[in-house]
């Protein structure tokens, strides 16, 4: 069946039953019709259950007549008539919500071509601000929104709160968020809840080790979508951390293959595990903001709507349009993982640099006005994280084996410090009682 005769079998359907018209309504929007004419029936029928009529053929075609925008005469009148007759064969729910689907993902066809288009049109300009309106477009489609309202009702909003508080009691777990699977990091937190979160730390001191600790305890230990964006290592790299991370083998050792025998027997058992999780990672050091939205709502598709946490291995490093000043770069870079966080309702980890002169301080210890390059990045946050590792300016010092975590900024709770233990042969972080 050709797009058009499926818009208009799905038509039909509604005005052969307009008690059918709650339903397709809620599932699909009249914009989403290609075909003009079964656009203007959907937009109008919408019109009238909002005001609580029923959309029999009469009062469908009085309504688009008294419109103006297309007047019924006889021909269109018949023309709602043969609509009629061509209405879907099976009416079941099953069926109804397939074709509602195949006209939807039609529409989203066209709208990928639509911005294509522009984005290639765009191409050679000089125009910073087209980019960003487009790259800022194809993210809330990606997403699923294009044609959101743009508002809620705060009843709507509260009974989202209400099932929020009834998930969170029924889990037993006390987490608002997913769990980073680091008790101390937990308990300040609340888990890591939809929003962007920045681990923040001077170049070697394990944020990425720490995220891609976080991703593995979210993946493999709550069976829930993990989507890595690593700019800065490769694939390869990080699946060798992971593995020796989760079956506490030195690394030095896994990559010399100098390992015994009952290693080895751990790191077969921690490679099955890894092989069954939901752990994506992407290497690619051009990925732009559109094109991580887009696999991220693949991968949410593929898991019925589930994502868990997507994490950015590095800002700085992440690809930024040319002719804009570096602060201005990653304020947008920030500003666009923070839309990706929204659009997608998800979790997102992203890692930055700190400046380097910190270290120079007496205790050298981080603040969130150390970020690197751009302090709009503390703004777009939900939770900010600072990694310190005293060895790091003090090789001698007392706490070798011991990381900080600051946590600067916490919009749903308190700010403060803990401590945990920092395992760099594996490498893997972990509580300072055990290993988490």
């Amino acid at each position: 069946m050709s797009s058009v005769a499926t818009e208009r079998a799905l038509v039909g359907h509604v005005l052969n039953d307009p008690g059918s018209a709650d339903d397709i309504v809620g599932e699909i929007a009249p914009e989403q019709f290609g075909d003009t004419f079964c656009r203007a029936i959907m937009e109008t029928i919408e019109g009238l259950r909002f005001s609580g009529q029923t959309p029999e053929l009469g009062v469908v075609a009085d309504a688009m007549n008294s419109d103006g925008e297309l007047q019924m005469d006889l021909s269109s009148r018949a023309r709602l008539l043969e609509l009629r007759g061509e209405h879907l064969k099976d009416t079941s729910t099953e069926n109804v919500r397939s074709v509602c689907n195949a006209i939807k993902d039609k529409a989203a066809n066209r709208e990928r071509r639509r911005l294509l288009n522009e984005m290639t049109a765009a191409l050679g300009e000089d125009a910073q601000g087209q980019y960003d309106r487009l790259e800022s477009e194809w993210l809330r489609f990606e997403a699923g929104t294009t044609t959101s309202n743009g508002f809620r009702s705060i009843g709507e909003i509260a009974q989202d709160q209400s099932a929020s508080i009834i998930a969170i009691m029924e889990s037993g777990t006390g987490l608002a968020g997913v769990a980073t699977g680091i008790t101390p990091l937990d308990n300040k937190l609340s888990g890591l809840r939809e929003g962007l979160h920045y681990v923040a730390a001077p170049s070697g001191c394990g944020k990425s080790t720490l995220a891609v600790n976080i991703g593995c305890n979210v993946a493999i230990r709550q069976n829930l979508p993990v989507y890595v964006v690593s700019y800065e290592m490769s694939e390869n790299e990080l699946s060798q951390r992971i593995i020796c991370a989760e079956s506490l083998v030195p690394f030095k050792n896994y990559n010399e293959g100098n390992v015994s025998e009952r290693q080895l027997l751990r790191v077969n058992k921690a490679f099955h595990e890894i092989a069954d999780a939901p752990l994506y990672i992407s290497d690619e050091s051009e990925l732009t903001l559109p094109q991580i939205a887009q696999q991220a709502s693949r991968i949410k598709s593929r898991h019925g709507g589930e994502l868990g946490l997507i994490i950015v291995d590095y800002v700085q490093i992440g690809p930024m349009p040319d002719g804009e000043n570096r602060q201005v770069q990653v304020a947008n870079f920030s500003r666009g993982l923070k839309v990706i966080s929204q659009t997608l309702g998800v979790a997102v980890m992203a890692l930055s640099q700190l400046n380097e002169n910190m270290l120079q301080r007496d205790n050298g210890r981080p603040t969130g006005d150390d970020l690197r390059e751009s302090r709009a990045m503390k703004n777009d946050a939900h939770t900010v994280t600072l990694l310190y590792r005293d060895e790091i300016p003090h090789p001698d010092t007392k706490d070798a084996g011991i990381a900080e975590l600051t946590i600067d900024k916490n919009r749903s709770g308190p700010r403060g410090n803990c401590r945990v233990l920092f395992m760099e042969q594996y490498p893997k972080f972990g509580t300072l009682e055990g290993i988490a």
